[in-house]
């Protein structure tokens, strides 16, 4: 007798392009690839995550948050799950954690389970305020409805030990699909300054990424080496005007260009020597699996999932410190001494990091929970 297809449903936010969403789409085309699984994908925004799944065809539901309060969201959550008897619920992000693992609650049958791709960015270093304690505790009351949490990094492991006391937690690194990333890099790419080294922050303009700190290292650099480099800020944001402005404070001019959210990033980050991050924190950041796929090293600061994954001199620098003087050292140190043309690239990615591993680690966790393990202690 054949066996039955595993049936997976993702919940996610899918309002904006960025790492959770891009490691979202490339997981949820792996396991689409599977002929035993099934899978759908519930999303509260209908964006770019959204349009990049309907046209590899998986199935999309949109419940626009923008629209429906919490309760009404909870209620349709709850009727998709009845409607398609998923065998596994697997949330993305806070809200989402919410509505899945009560939704899953409500249906008999049916496993939930979070992954949790970053730290906790709303504090940016600041004490916690009341809504953050609330927010927390809200939190761990709804873990206590699912089975299992997944850490993209073993440090995102270790604080989730921290903050979900009980909970079994398992490392799955994100992975990629390189032939994929290969071919979005080799669509056109818009200007870029000729005969200069092109060195970019890639992602989104919040706190948490310390993008002032980017752009004080470029100053750094430019003093240096007038005339050599050019620096891009590739992304959005709420700190998009501040970060201009501070671009201006110090000078940068026409040596440092802030891109806005580009739906296809890849073909300039293909033309950079180097991809710079410099974040209080971070999970196991997408754009540094495509730098390094595409062969564009990577000077970032020493954290997270950054530092397994940057295990070697060829794949770029880690920065102990998020001194900007330290980090400009760095860049200079490993970008390549030309400009470099994609076909002189080599793979840089560990094999651990490919999409065939996450997918499949994903497929045993699945299997593991419908057997009744890992059990909640």
């Amino acid at each position: 007798m054949k066996q039955q297809p595993l049936r997976i449903l993702h919940i996610a936010s899918g309002d904006l392009w960025a790492g959770a969403e891009v490691a979202i789409f490339h997981l949820a085309c792996g396991l689409a690839a599977d002929a035993d699984v099934q899978i759908g994908i519930a999303l509260l925004n209908d964006g770019e995550l959204a349009a990049r799944l309907r046209s590899v065809g998986i199935p999309v539901h949109v419940f626009d948050e923008q629209r429906h309060g919490i309760s009404s969201l909870l209620l349709q959550v709850r009727n998709l799950i009845r409607r398609l008897q998923p065998q596994i619920v697997h949330t993305h992000r806070g809200k989402e954690h919410l509505l899945g693992a009560l939704a899953a609650a409500l249906v008999p049958g049916c496993i939930s389970l979070r992954t949790v791709h970053g730290g906790i960015e709303t504090l940016a270093g600041r004490r916690p305020g009341f809504r953050d304690v609330i927010r927390q505790k809200l939190d761990r009351f709804v873990a206590g409805f699912q089975r299992c949490a997944i850490a993209v990094s073993v440090p995102l492991e270790a604080e989730l030990g921290k903050s979900l006391p009980g909970m079994p937690i398992r490392t799955i690194v994100n992975g990629i699909d390189r032939k994929a990333i290969q071919a979005a890099a080799a669509q056109p790419c818009g200007p870029v300054t000729p005969g200069r080294i092109g060195i970019c922050f890639s992602g989104r303009l919040v706190a948490v990424k310390r993008v002032d700190i980017f752009l004080a290292a470029a100053r750094t650099v430019l003093d240096a080496h007038p005339g050599r480099y050019v620096f891009y800020v590739i992304g959005d944001g709420p700190l998009r005007a501040q970060l201009e402005a501070q671009a201006q404070e110090l000078q940068l001019g026409s040596d440092c260009m802030f891109t806005g959210f580009l739906p296809n990033a890849l073909p300039l980050l293909n033309r950079m020597g180097v991809l710079v991050l410099t974040s209080d924190h971070e999970g196991t950041p997408m754009v540094a699996l495509e730098a390094l796929a595409l062969g564009v090293p990577v000077v970032a600061h020493a954290v997270g999932g950054l530092v397994p994954l940057l295990g070697s001199a060829a794949q770029g620098k880690l920065v102990r410190s998020q001194d900007p003087a330290g980090i400009a050292r760095s860049i200079i140190e490993t970008a390549p001494p030309d400009r470099p043309t994609p076909a002189e690239r080599h793979n840089l990615l560990p094999p651990e990091y490919r999409i065939e591993n996450c997918v499949a680690a994903h497929l045993a966790l699945y299997r593991e929970l419908l057997a009744g393990t890992p059990k909640r202690r």
